[in-house]
């Protein structure tokens, strides 16, 4: 029975940890393949709240930046 609880409880804390990643990396390919009008929401302020906040900037400077060169 403790054996179950423990694979439940490392089940759930996996999803938990990964939900938020997961929303990241879809993010990050949605930058890459240029569409740079993403915002994600920081979902604490840990690692990976500094992380979204992190991809949004990057969006934001590279929107920035290729609208500089076009205008050129």
């Amino acid at each position: 029975l403790a054996l179950v609880l423990a694979l439940a409880l490392g089940l759930l804390a996996s999803r938990v940890v990964a939900r938020p990643l997961h929303a990241m990396t879809l993010t990050a390919r949605r930058i890459a393949n240029g569409d740079f009008d993403v915002a994600v929401p920081a979902p604490s302020p840990d690692e990976f709240g500094v992380l979204a906040e992190s991809l949004t900037s990057l969006a934001r400077q590279l929107k920035a930046r290729i609208g500089e060169l076009v205008r050129e």
